[in-house]
């Protein structure tokens, strides 16, 4: 079971400190970074509700913030697919779960838009299968997302190569999507519906172990960055128990 404390950031931070603002305990910035303004928030709120004072929200302390609700698996605790992919958009992104899946560009590279945490794009043609996919499996949650602009997002995705190209190149400026376009297609990759789908079009099992592993040797080469990761994200990265870096403490892996 995770908990949440100091150097924990996220979506379930944001939810946190949402609740406690709402309840009158938090007066900082919803930003989902759990500071010490919000461990000092969580203890008032423990101390309020004869919970153990310890500043960091584990089970008993969700289940009053939140009647009802089971705390969230941790990433250590999802298939490795799940766990390869999210690591890599930290890495794209420089965020937390869900937002490291969300990764967006323009046409800096020539691709149109590149979407995602392997960046899938309209240049190379394998942007519009999931997309379509997307489409056809959940299209309610594309049209929650994208709104008025869900015909025109349904005729580009099976336009030909060059309609997409001159599409994506014209609600763009200096290869930064327009709004609302850009906040669309982010709020479409924190989808649990396209984050399914997004597993099924990755590019292959054994390239996610190579990446994976490419990036654990990178990481036990560089102890600095590893450490810093591992604070800035600690939900995203492996605990050690799971085989994680750096090489001093294991020998292999963690896919």
């Amino acid at each position: 079971m995770s908990n949440y404390g100091l150097g924990s950031q996220g979506a379930e931070v944001n939810r946190i400190q949402t609740r406690l603002k709402q309840l009158g305990n938090y007066a900082g910035r919803v930003d989902g970074i759990y500071a010490v303004s919000t461990e000092t928030a969580v203890k008032a709120f423990q101390t309020a509700h004869s919970i153990g004072v310890t500043g960091v929200v584990g089970p008993q302390t969700w289940g009053a913030l939140f009647p009802g609700e089971t705390m969230p698996p941790p990433i250590v605790d999802h298939p490795l697919i799940y766990r390869c992919l999210a690591l890599t958009g930290s890495y794209e992104t420089d965020s937390p779960i869900p937002d490291c899946f969300a990764g967006l560009s323009g046409d800096f590279d020539g691709q149109g838009i590149s979407f995602g945490v392997l960046q899938w794009n309209f240049g190379q043609g394998s942007l519009p299968p999931l997309l379509i996919e997307m489409d056809t499996k959940h299209s309610n949650t594309l049209r929650n997302v994208f709104g008025s602009n869900y015909t025109t997002f349904q005729s580009i995705i099976r336009a030909s190569k060059t309609q997409q190209m001159a599409w994506a190149r014209s609600i763009q400026i200096k290869n930064r999507l327009n709004e609302p376009w850009r906040s669309q297609f982010k709020a479409l990759g924190a989808t649990d519906d396209v984050s399914r789908i997004r597993r099924v079009h990755r590019a292959g099992s054994r390239f996610d172990v190579r990446y994976c592993h490419a990036e654990w040797l990178y990481q036990c080469r560089n102890q600095k960055s590893y450490q810093h990761r591992l604070h800035s994200h600690p939900r995203i990265w492996y605990t050690r128990d799971k085989g994680g870096c750096p090489a001093s403490h294991h020998s292999k892996p963690p896919c």
